[in-house]
């Protein structure tokens, strides 16, 4: 990898060639630890960037070969051990293939939580077992399933570690890539096997120049400024725009490999580019830096490709900030300037050389940064699920608020899903850049929401989930004993036992089912007597999938019970 630095502000230039020489080892020889009888440990709060838990043997040792560690000090990620009971452990029996800690983020699950796939066995029976948070009902991002299945794994055959379990026999791959310490050829094969399964949809279309896009990314939208500017230069430039929040896996990666010229901003974006076709050594790629910060993985990935970027510095930054945080603002800068004029680009845009407009955008910037780094109080609001108070980031959920359709932003309130009758206090929001006087906001139900949990036999209540969204388990063979729905629709539903026959009709807030009697819920049907909503659902069978979606009050039934169910609502 050789870095064009030639666009770099020059205090830049020698950042970037410093962290660029650093060697990156290729690791030869991988290895895999066996144990029997040893514990998976979810994920809960602790000192490291993803928690504590992972993996113990019989006697209880922690096992580090678990953990995820970062840089030639193997930093942990994630890892360690805490005190359980007996009773807190469920027995799995077979041999299952530990791949560490997840979450639901694409950058995090390209460079730290698929490194142990490179070890697959050649038989479609096999066990996978993936660390998650505990007691969350987890769930693939599409990205992620279709990378699991072009991988050729059936999703089901992956339990979520959400709780405590005893494995008969556990197979720890090492990891195939440590940040910003080595990596390995099998770690790079693991996305060449993805690249090679590939199948674009109909609406794929080869383009010779790319500029991907942030624009639709649901977190850009409350950090990082300008992006229509950008869009809008790369466009006039005959890049076509993609965005890949909208496509499939299979069509991203097709983009990656097809163009000739590839534009992007800096950030998970780059991580894309571990699926580029080691042969493709013609392609332009053009990198533009929305912030001084080296994001030196991102520079792992350029070493273990062997590519060869354009780098160009073009944001405004005033005050320090972090990756995860920012905000950034793209700017027209000196060096953008320079790779126009010496590319023979142009500019069509009148912004783009406005000074009223940079002042305007630098007032964004500066409102956007109090929001986010000036403003670190905590506010508490209460939990549907539960009694207790969960603490939350105001600019957390500022932002996320932002990015959802059913909620919205108004004055002193914040309109959503979760109701209290107590005020949420200090607490200091920018509203649409209107300061907020009141130090106070309060959450307040929408008319039109729908809200439903299930409890699960071993496990209990599931958190509320809204419409379309299911609650269950869809990796393990867990049966659904009951289940609640709360809306302001005049809804109700009923369940149907093999012994019993039907119940009686609940209305919205009521329990329908029996809890701790382990009685599987072997029918459903839900209905509405309000002609202005049209209300369906389905039910998840762990041997048969989803079964189709049914229409009001329709009777469903499933002989061996369910476990997840999904409900959606259109007004």
């Amino acid at each position: 990898m050789k870095l064009n630095l030639e666009y770099l502000y020059d205090f830049q230039k020698e950042r970037y060639k410093y962290y660029s020489e650093l060697v990156l080892n290729e690791k030869k020889d991988l290895y895999i630890t066996e144990y029997k009888n040893c514990y998976t440990l979810p994920a809960r709060p602790g000192s490291t960037l993803f928690g504590i838990g992972g993996a113990v043997d019989d006697k209880f040792n922690e096992i580090r070969d678990s953990f995820i560690l970062h840089g030639k000090s193997d930093a942990v990620f994630f890892g360690g051990k805490y005190e359980f009971t007996d009773n807190e452990v469920e027995f799995l029996k077979g041999e299952y293939i530990y791949l560490g800690y997840i979450r639901n983020h694409w950058g995090h699950f390209l460079v730290d939580f698929c490194t142990r796939l490179w070890f697959l066995k050649n038989t479609k029976d096999q066990k996978f077992i993936f660390i998650v948070d505990e007691n969350r009902v987890f769930s693939f991002i599409p990205q992620i399933q279709r990378f699991i299945e072009l991988l050729g794994i059936d999703p089901r055959n992956i339990v979520f570690c959400n709780h405590i379990f005893k494995i008969e026999k556990l197979i720890i791959p090492q990891q195939s890539y440590q940040t910003n310490k080595y990596f390995s050829k099998e770690y790079s094969r693991i996305f060449d096997m993805v690249r090679s399964n590939i199948q674009p949809t109909c609406n794929y279309k080869k383009f010779e120049k790319i500029y991907y896009s942030r624009k639709n990314f649901y977190k850009a939208k409350g950090t990082e400024i300008n992006l229509d500017l950008m869009d809008n230069f790369f466009e006039k430039n005959d890049f076509n725009i993609i965005y890949p929040e909208t496509l499939s896996l299979d069509d991203q990666i097709a983009y990656i490999n097809d163009s000739n010229e590839l534009a992007m901003i800096s950030g998970t974006l780059i991580h894309n580019l571990v699926f580029l076709d080691s042969s493709r050594t013609d392609k332009i790629i053009y990198i533009i830096n929305k912030t001084y910060i080296v994001n030196i993985m991102a520079l792992d990935t350029l070493k273990i490709k062997n590519i060869s970027p354009i780098m160009i510095d073009s944001y405004y930054s005033k005050y320090p900030v972090s990756l995860g945080f920012g905000p950034f603002m793209l700017s027209p800068s000196i060096c953008l300037h320079k790779f126009i004029k010496e590319k023979g680009l142009k500019i069509y845009d009148p912004l783009f050389n406005s000074y009223d407009y940079l002042i305007k955008t630098i007032s964004r910037y500066e409102l956007m940064y109090q929001k986010i780094n000036f403003i670190n109080s905590q506010i508490k609001f209460s939990n549907p699920s539960s009694d207790a108070w969960n603490y939350f980031d105001v600019n957390n959920i500022y932002m996320w608020l932002n990015c959802c359709s059913q909620y919205e932003l108004f004055d002193k309130k914040v309109y959503g899903l979760y109701q209290s009758s107590r005020e949420v206090s200090d607490s200091l929001l920018h509203v649409e850049q209107k300061p907020i006087s009141s130090n106070k906001i309060q959450m307040v139900m929408l008319d039109n929401y729908l809200l439903y949990s299930v409890h699960v036999s071993n496990f209990g209540w599931t958190n509320f989930s809204v419409d379309s969204n299911y609650v269950g388990f869809l990796n393990l063979n867990r049966k659904i004993e009951a289940f609640i729905i709360k809306s302001k629709f005049d809804i109700h539903y009923r369940c149907f036992y093999n012994d019993d026959g039907w119940s009686s009709v609940c209305q919205s807030n009521e329990i329908c089912g029996t809890t701790g009697k382990s009685k599987k819920i072997q029918g459903i049907c839900i209905s509405t007597n309000d002609e202005s909503v049209l209300l369906e659902y389905r039910i998840y069978q762990f041997n048969n999938g989803w079964s189709n979606w049914v229409k009001n009050n329709t009777e469903i039934f499933s002989k061996d019970g369910f476990c997840a169910l999904e409900i959606r609502i259109k007004i």
